[in-house]
């Protein structure tokens, strides 16, 4: 069969698609990932195939005059409800710029099964045209789930757009790679196949310094570049890796290329590593500080590692929140942040035996779960169910 998988054009917005999609690859069916300018190197790199529908998307302009951070004063309610409306005018903006474009490919292509992102609205479409199921594939704990009210209400008028009244925007199945334990509770009104999560955050040459076990406990710091974007710059991720060298430990800092030269000097217990994928350094870390994107805490989670999530709004919050509630880590805001309230959790993450075994059970639970490769046929029978004539058949 013909699956097209669709996406926006962030790698780490890709990675969560990539799994699956080499599962499908390897079972023998023709994938092919669509997604708006900006996605075909990660895409190339990850050895699928890949079409651009629609111009340069231009994100920002949902958010121009808005401040992340909430300021003295601010409710932080009323931050959040504009936040998130600004989030749906963008997530609207990108489905209208690119709908026409990837149904016409689709129409073309005729695919028997299309997966998509939460919110890839375009590729709903797509599929209630050509009469084929629509699985959506999540990256982590089902954010879009916890906003369905909201999403119905502000996209009222995208939905008589596209003709998508009466479709649901969790789509036919959900693809769910999160244990169940660290997902949020749907009471069983979601349709899910779950599904192992077998990390991928892109490929590099693994340095020889990976396969030597560090002589003291190794704490991971990556907090991307949402946190230096609301705290005004690499001075709190600078400090804050200092300070976590004062401890007895090895700080391992992920940075990309661009953040580098911006951290300034750091103490010689720092290894700061430029555009590594995750995957390749977690199981040597002890302790995982980071942002709380979707894909570092489920693979932080795969490899059994106690987590502190500086979370920032949306998502983040919410992985925060899901990570405490099973143990396995701590949450902070990230703009009640100090290194040294950093470092206060990062030792307790250290010394408290129970965040590990919390973490442990968390990455078995995930171990237990059907690979990709387990659950083709489950999909297989879905596109089979289409009407007869949908899809390339």
């Amino acid at each position: 069969m013909r699956v097209l998988l669709a996406t926006w054009p962030t790698p780490s917005h890709y990675f969560s698609m990539v799994s699956p999609g080499w599962a499908l690859r390897s079972a023998g069916h023709d994938v092919r990932i669509v997604s708006p300018p900006g996605a075909e190197g990660a895409v190339l790199r990850s050895g699928l195939t890949i079409s651009i529908t629609g111009p340069r998307l231009n994100p920002a302009a949902a958010w121009k005059g808005f401040e992340m951070r909430p300021g003295a004063g601010v409710d932080e309610a009323e931050h959040e409800r504009e936040r998130s409306a600004r989030a749906f005018s963008m997530f609207a903006a990108g489905a209208r710029e690119m709908v026409d474009e990837l149904v016409a490919l689709a129409r073309s292509w005729r695919p028997d099964l299309v997966l998509y992102e939460p919110r890839m609205y375009a590729a709903l479409k797509a599929a209630r045209d050509l009469g084929v199921p629509a699985v959506r594939v999540l990256p982590g704990p089902d954010y879009t789930y916890t906003r369905l009210a909201d999403e119905r209400e502000q996209l009222d008028e995208l939905w008589k757009e596209l003709e998508l009244e009466d479709a649901d925007p969790l789509g036919d199945l959900t693809l769910d790679p999160c244990p169940p334990s660290l997902q949020v509770d749907d009471g069983g009104t979601v349709s899910r196949l779950g599904v192992r999560n077998v990390p991928y955050n892109g490929s590099a040459v693994v340095p020889p310094w990976l396969s030597e076990r560090p002589a003291r406990p190794r704490v991971f710091i990556s907090l991307g570049t949402m946190v230096a974007t609301l705290l005004g710059s690499m001075n709190f991720v600078h400090d804050t890796i200092c300070a976590l060298a004062g401890l007895d430990v090895e700080v391992l800092a992920g940075v990309f290329s661009d953040q580098r030269e911006l951290l300034g000097a750091v103490p010689g217990n720092v290894r700061l590593v430029e555009d590594m994928p995750l995957h390749l350094m977690l199981p040597t870390v002890d302790v995982a500080v980071h942002h709380g994107g979707s894909g570092t805490l489920l693979t932080t989670a795969a490899h059994g590692v106690p987590q502190l999530v500086l979370s920032s709004f949306g998502d983040t919050v919410l992985a925060a929140r899901q990570i405490a509630g099973t143990g396995a880590g701590k949450a902070l805001r990230a703009w009640d942040a100090t290194p040294d309230r950093v470092c206060a959790l990062v030792g307790e993450l250290l010394e408290t035996p129970s965040f590990g075994e919390a973490a442990t059970r968390l990455a078995e639970e995930n171990a237990r779960r059907p690979a990709p490769a387990a659950i083709v046929g489950a999909l297989e029978e879905l596109a089979a169910r289409a009407p007869v004539g949908a899809g390339a058949g």
